[in-house]
């Protein structure tokens, strides 16, 4: 996710996991699962830190919250689907 960058401008990116949906038996992905990078002041990339056993659908949410001279001027939420599916060897 990327937002416009200006000097006097701040950005906040968050991270939140909404919802998991696996059968059971199957290990279910966590917000440990993810990390948040910061490439530049103003982006953010959503990273997988471990391997997430399928099948299973996961919900998250990608929030930038931008900041004028410490005034709240606007937000974005990115709602991002995963779809694991199960791997047999």
């Amino acid at each position: 996710m990327r937002g416009s960058y200006q000097s006097e401008s701040t950005v906040h990116f968050t991270m939140a996991l909404v919802d998991v949906r696996a059968p059971p038996g199957v290990e279910r992905a966590t917000e440990s699962c993810f990390v948040l990078k910061r490439p530049a002041p103003s982006q953010a990339v959503l990273v997988l830190t471990r391997t997430i056993p399928g099948p299973q659908e996961i919900e998250l949410d990608l929030t930038m919250e931008i900041y004028q001279d410490a005034t709240f001027v606007g937000s974005a939420i990115a709602k991002i689907f995963i779809f694991v599916s199960q791997y047999e060897f």
